[in-house]
């Protein structure tokens, strides 16, 4: 009689992932708003910054103030992005517990960074301004925040592995 061990893997919550990316995102863009608001001196550029990716460079006003039209979009803009990330960092994260869901999340935010700010700026020039430690931090800290509430949230799911040639 030959016994083997039955194999399971861990599938990734996708609800967990989603509603970790949107939570994680609204706290992002809330902070990322004042931090903008301390560093460039008008708390809705950042919102502004985002709804130029849908709606051009006229929407990036820096002087301008608040506009419930390019709010909702920019709004809407950083949102899909944060259910995006939060479905990345979902799938890097779902086999461990919520201590690697925090540190792999700042690390998938340090990776956010670089290619946000970096490529973005290259696409969008007016993402040249965020080129800084407090933005730089805040993307590290909203990737933890995404990690550790996937990690809280996730409902864990095994299922068999089948094994090689159907048997």
């Amino acid at each position: 009689m030959n016994k083997q061990a039955q194999r399971f893997r861990q599938l990734v919550d996708w609800r967990a992932a989603a509603w970790a990316g949107l939570a994680s995102g609204l706290f992002s863009l809330l902070v990322n708003s004042a931090l903008t608001g301390i560093a460039l001196g008008n708390p809705w550029l950042f919102v502004r910054m985002n709804a130029g990716i849908l709606l051009g460079v006229g929407a990036v006003d820096s002087t301008a103030g608040f506009s419930a039209g390019i709010a909702v979009a920019g709004a809407l803009v950083y949102l899909m992005f944060s259910l995006l990330f939060g479905a990345l960092v979902a799938f890097i994260v779902h086999r461990w517990g919520i201590a690697v869901g925090i540190l792999g999340g700042a690390g998938i935010g340090l990776a956010l960074y670089v290619l946000a700010v970096y490529g973005l700026s290259a696409l969008y020039p007016w993402f040249y301004e965020l080129r800084n430690w407090m933005m730089l931090v805040s993307t590290v800290v909203y990737g933890a925040v995404a990690g550790g509430l996937y990690e809280a949230w996730e409902v864990e799911v095994f299922v068999p592995v089948e094994k090689e040639g159907g048997q």
